[in-house]
């Protein structure tokens, strides 16, 4: 399993989207404004090449605000094929891949879109599904390679011009 996560600001439309794969995409969430509703969607190629929507929820204005720091977090279970997706630390999206249709771990590219905005404290927990209450709980928390004991399992990047505060890629 695994767990991604990372805070973003939107400055504008165009959306914000998650993207593993090689060539074609092994998998993506993303958040988008469509007729002007916010939709969180998670999507992924099956072992046949067909690009299948596993879960898609549209949020209230009220959930996603339009301005302002947001946390997204995306969690996956391989046992189980189970997909949760927490906005702000809450559950937006918890939905079940078709039975034999896992994600394939590669060493494809993760490509982060933002169309007009910032990102900031990118988090990949490998071998690791964080469960809510620990999304929540960590979310305000800094990761830095400072920290003693450092975190097992997980890749920081910080996006703040620094380079001495990215921990080491696992």
């Amino acid at each position: 399993g695994l767990t991604m996560e990372c805070w973003f600001r939107s400055l504008g439309t165009g959306g914000f989207a998650m993207y593993k794969g090689l060539g074609d995409i092994n998998y993506r969430i993303s958040l988008s404004n469509n007729n002007g509703y916010d939709s969180l969607t998670f999507m992924y190629l099956t072992p046949v090449g067909a690009l299948r929507v596993a879960g898609k929820r549209v949020l209230s204005s009220a959930v996603t605000k339009g301005s302002g720091w947001n946390h997204i977090a995306f969690s996956y279970t391989a046992a189980t094929g189970r997909v949760r997706i927490y906005y702000n630390a809450q559950l937006m999206l918890d939905t079940l891949m078709v039975a034999g249709e896992n994600l394939t771990p590669n060493n494809g590219p993760l490509m982060v879109y933002l169309a007009k905005g910032c990102l900031d404290e990118l988090r990949i927990w490998k071998n690791t599904v964080r469960t809510g209450s620990q999304i929540k709980s960590d979310m305000f928390k800094g990761y830095n390679y400072t920290m003693a004991p450092l975190p097992a399992n997980v890749v920081v990047y910080n996006f703040d011009g620094r380079m001495d505060d990215v921990m080491k890629p696992l």
